[in-house]
């Protein structure tokens, strides 16, 4: 059988600093002269540079494998056994079980080893002894970062916004002056008592870069859907900003660590365990603006959540929506407003809202009026409830595979901490209230029987029963505008504030 060699090269940054002849160039070389000298067709050349032994997404080795699949390559040859890989499990599971699946033959040079051998009794130990000594890299570049913090220098990927790394030396951070003067106008709009989400849309509608998107035009090799997909200012990131020591001359760090070093999975640490360091670099703001401007926000954060705690509970949840983008209205003070307007702003959605007060009296108006005293068959609303019971499951279903996808793109590094925290957020919200609605119909009994409904006050229970939605938007007028679906005959009804109300329902 014909020889179809894919010559497999990899070098880590580690290995970069160990010697001249683990380099990309001269593994290409000593693998071509191997090949050629053993009359191997070589298919293709496979280069992983700067990826650890211990990453298996490799984009070089996950094109390797696709071939391998397709057939296109029966021999892998590598210089040894190392640069397959440093996990002994994930690389005894190529050797072992991977190769010999799909008939391949592989070859590591400088271990001596060739799989259609018999003498390779040796290589289990070796796949090990590569592990240990990942392992060992590892501590001893964990222990240099810590002795890096510790002293206050500064060890991240990439400086914070509104700072660069300093040209003659990258643990040093300096002013970055275009950058800066946002952050010292989001402090100062803070202190003035705006609050992040008009200071957010303030800066949409100013067009100013996000930090994100600023940092790709800095670097222009980085990829802008791996930090970001919404290219706005948001809420948190004007927070994230403002909570931020480093703008007040303070290095923090060491707030995350991985479980090991074969590990992705990120763990955040308590500030008790964080490294700061005090005036390691020039400050943007002075440290009267800083704490002025947290205590604004904090005071205002704390008004707005104060009857908020028990997770903004309300006998709408899961029901009331907003009408223009979907998303669950969320109780702030005493009013309902759109969640994706909170966040971002009128950039995304509109203010509309619905006073929590005004909103019962309407609701129990209205089933009052549609539904009365009058008995009706059950049958007549269960049928649409467990219709909707099921979508409710399905739609579960699928937000638990999307947060699971999301761990996984984290994992992989293909979304920030930022993006992966807000989209966690939101579907675990709407996860929240799908459990509501989902308990609430489950109660609806499968029962034949006419039953009397009085309704003389409204609750969650008597809102889920009967109500499939009740969408909340703004009218052309500005006025305020709710739309209310029931569960049976596929009835709605709608009221518009600019509309004559009822003699019970107060005006305003």
């Amino acid at each position: 059988m014909e020889c179809k060699a894919a010559l497999y090269v990899r070098l880590s940054k580690e290995d970069a600093t160990q010697s001249e002849s683990e380099s990309i160039t001269n593994q290409k070389t000593l693998l071509i002269k191997y090949a050629q000298s053993h009359n191997f067709a070589i298919y293709d050349i496979y280069s992983d540079d700067g990826y650890s032994g211990t990453n298996f997404e490799r984009p070089a080795l996950l094109r390797l494998i696709e071939d391998i699949k397709n057939k296109n390559v029966n021999l892998v040859i590598t210089k040894d056994l190392s640069r397959l890989g440093r996990d002994y499990i994930k690389t005894g599971e190529f050797t072992e079980v991977f190769f010999p699946k799909h008939n391949v033959r592989y070859i590591a040079v400088d271990d001596g080893y060739d799989s259609i051998l018999n003498n390779n009794d040796i290589m289990p130990f070796k796949n090990v002894i590569n592990e240990l000594y990942a392992r060992d890299i590892s501590k001893k570049i964990r222990s240099a970062l810590k002795s890096k913090m510790q002293s206050g220098l500064y060890t991240g990927n990439f400086a914070s916004y509104g700072y660069k790394k300093d040209s003659q030396n990258k643990n040093k951070l300096v002013i970055d002056f275009e950058a800066s003067e946002i952050v010292k106008l989001i402090f100062l709009k803070l202190s003035e008592g705006l609050s992040p989400v008009e200071i957010a849309n303030y800066l949409n509608e100013q067009q100013v870069y996000t930090p994100s998107q600023y940092r790709c035009i800095k670097f222009p090799h980085l990829k802008l859907s791996n930090y970001t997909k919404n290219n706005m200012w948001s809420r948190q990131t004007i927070c994230k900003i403002a909570r931020n020591e480093i703008y007040i001359g303070n290095t923090a760090q060491g707030k995350t660590a991985k479980a090991n070093f074969k590990s992705k999975a990120v763990i955040n640490k308590s500030r008790d365990e964080w490294f700061i360091v005090k005036n390691t670099h020039v400050a943007i703001v002075d440290e009267k603006l800083f704490y002025l401007a947290n205590e604004k926000m904090n005071a205002r954060s704390y008004r707005i959540n104060r009857k908020d705690v028990k997770e903004n509970a309300h006998i709408f949840k899961g029901i009331a929506k907003c009408a223009h983008c979907g998303k669950n209205m969320q109780l702030e003070k005493e009013k309902l407003v759109c969640l994706t307007y909170k966040q971002f702003g009128k950039t995304k959605c509109s203010n509309h809202y619905a006073k929590i007060n005004d909103l019962t009296l309407l609701i129990l108006h209205e089933l009052k009026l549609n539904i009365g005293n009058q008995a009706f068959p059950k049958r007549k609303i269960n049928d649409l409830a467990l219709r909707e019971q099921k979508q409710v499951s399905d739609r579960l279903k699928k937000i638990d595979v999307l947060i699971k996808n999301l761990y996984e793109e984290k994992v992989f590094g293909n979304i920030s901490q930022e993006r992966f925290l807000n989209l966690v957020c939101e579907y675990e919200q709407e996860q929240r209230a799908l459990r509501c609605n989902y308990n609430a119909i489950q109660e609806i009994q499968n029962d034949d029987t006419p039953t009397q409904i009085k309704i003389e006050t409204l609750n969650a229970d008597i809102l889920h029963k009967l109500i499939q939605k009740i969408e909340v938007q703004q009218s052309e007028q500005g006025t305020q505008a709710v739309k209310i679906f029931y569960r049976f005959d596929n009835c709605s009804c709608a009221w518009d504030s600019a509309a004559t109300l009822p003699e019970s329902f107060p005006q305003g």
